[in-house]
């Protein structure tokens, strides 16, 4: 193992078990839960923000690994039929410099300073990060619940690595293929090593499940790295999820890691956002993505399929802004995304929230939802808002949509119950069809027309989808035996679906 000064972790100040640093932990009997891709539901989420807000969450843990493993947070997510936690970075991470003249902070943690300690900022006290963090993995994994990592290679902080561990130019110039102001050189054998090393760490003695690896390309550039973790035997059955892209040359690889990777799925949040927003021409993308992403992908488990994340709008802005309102970010609102395909539905804002979450829950593909996008948490408009460590940021229970979440466990209850819509093979012919309002089955050609709002998917005889995304209601024929599943406007009648709305129903 590679020494560098920031591996020694700031953890316990009890005497270290041999070779590990890392005091004694009891971790009980219980097991990594080892979900199958098949079977798996991603919920992403900040540690503080989850539970800083949290009525049933002691007070004096609330914002603290220990408080993600509280009753009432379990209750929830179990609740909701979640079976993973995707924790936004919890290395230990620094804030830049200019963030800190505005007042402001590094709150997401994209921002590494040690790769192999646990942040104490959210820990009880200084000094108890490890344990903590291993208690809040015992307590997830008791419920059942396996705790994925958003862990940062591609960059660091300053000085985190010696200077010659990062990338330069021909003029001896740091190279930027991050937008961070450095990248990591995964050409060099000691930097590979270096990350193996602290992936096992968090694994064999901190207890995680599996990763998802910030800008994933920066770690493909020079080495076998990526192949070489699918085979390691000390990662045996650990998830390893890549965002497919950063700013280098080649740096959009959707569909194109190794065998054993899952990526983060971009092109279907796009085809979701654009066709619940009544885009024109967009049926044929959105189809194919609710089918899996076949075109892209290996197969349906493949890809992380998602409509909102962290980085962007939360759903319930999604839904209710044309544009981004990032001036409290101090950069005169010029940072974060312009390209939303997000749009101010006014009074219908809640119905449309129902048929993109519905969406998300019974396409193929594993489903990730983003954190409080089920309880309708807001950020005012700001889709970048990695620097705001306040109420802004934190998820607001004492006012959340009851009604949104039992909708969305309604949604993963559907899921749940039809195998056809979790299996990893790719439909064929013979599981799906697709229908018109009015009951003639789509041709070829009916996908290319641009104003193709509407139609039916049916599902292996079982299950059929009545989607409308126009901008009036929409009567479908519906045939004998079929009653109503779900629908993102409750009360419209069989087949009868307002405009972007949702209904399924089931035999």
């Amino acid at each position: 193992m590679i020494e560098l000064p920031f591996q020694r972790p700031l953890l316990t100040g009890t005497p270290p078990r041999p070779g590990s640093g890392l005091a004694p932990f009891d971790w009980g009997v219980t097991k990594p839960p080892r979900t199958a891709w098949t079977d798996t539901v991603i919920y992403e989420c900040h540690v503080k923000g989850m539970t800083r807000l949290h009525p049933g969450v002691r007070p004096e843990l609330r914002g603290t690994y220990r408080g993600m493993a509280e009753p009432a947070v379990l209750d929830h997510l179990l609740g909701l039929g979640v079976t993973a936690v995707e924790l936004l970075p919890v290395q230990h991470a620094a804030d830049e410099p200019r963030l800190a003249g505005l007042g402001l902070t590094n709150y997401w943690g994209y921002n590494p300073l040690g790769w192999f300690a646990p942040d104490e900022r959210f820990a009880t006290a200084p000094g108890r990060q490890g344990d903590e963090f291993r208690a809040m993995v015992r307590g997830l994994h008791e419920a059942g619940i396996e705790v994925l990592l958003d862990v940062v290679f591609n960059h660091t902080a300053e000085g985190a690595l010696p200077e010659s561990f990062y990338r330069h130019d021909g003029r001896g110039q740091r190279v930027d293929w991050t937008g961070c102001g450095n990248t990591v050189d995964f050409s060099q054998a000691p930097v590979r090593d270096l990350v193996r090393d602290c992936l096992r760490w968090w694994v064999e003695e901190l207890g995680v499940d599996g990763f998802r690896f910030d800008l994933a390309v920066t770690m493909g550039r020079g080495g076998d790295l990526l192949e070489e973790l699918v085979r390691d035997p000390r990662l045996e059955g650990v998830k390893l999820i890549a965002e497919p892209w950063d700013l280098g040359p080649d740096g959009y690889r959707l569909g194109r890691f190794p065998d054993g990777w899952r990526s983060w799925n971009d092109c279907y949040r796009n085809a979701v956002r654009g066709f619940w927003r009544g885009d024109e021409g967009t049926a044929a993308e959105f189809a194919t993505r609710l089918a899996g992403s076949t075109d892209l992908l290996p197969a349906p488990t493949s890809g992380i399929n998602y409509v909102c994340c962290h980085d962007g709008f939360t759903l319930h802005d999604l839904v209710r802004n044309d544009r981004k309102l990032n001036e409290a970010n101090g950069e005169q609102g010029r940072d974060g995304s312009n390209h939303n395909l997000s749009r101010d539905f006014g009074a219908r804002a809640p119905l449309v929230e129902r048929s993109l979450l519905a969406t998300l829950a019974l396409s193929k593909g594993v489903p990730m939802i983003g954190g409080g996008d089920e309880l309708g948490r807001t950020q005012q408009g700001n889709n970048n808002a990695y620097c705001h460590d306040s109420e802004l940021t934190w998820t607001h229970w004492a006012t959340a949509d009851a009604e949104l979440t039992r909708f969305v466990i309604d949604a993963l209850a559907l899921r749940r119950r039809f195998p056809i819509l979790r299996s990893d093979r790719a439909w064929c012919a013979d599981d799906v069809r697709w229908f018109d309002p009015p009951g003639c089955e789509l041709h070829a050609g009916s996908w290319s027309h641009p104003s193709l709002h509407a139609f039916v998917l049916r599902i292996g005889g079982e299950l059929e989808i009545l989607l409308n995304a126009s901008e009036r209601p929409v009567r479908f024929e519906v045939g004998d035996g079929w009653e109503i599943g779900l629908e993102s406007a409750p009360g419209e009648g069989l087949g009868e679906v307002p405009a972007h709305g949702l209904q399924v129903l089931t035999r």
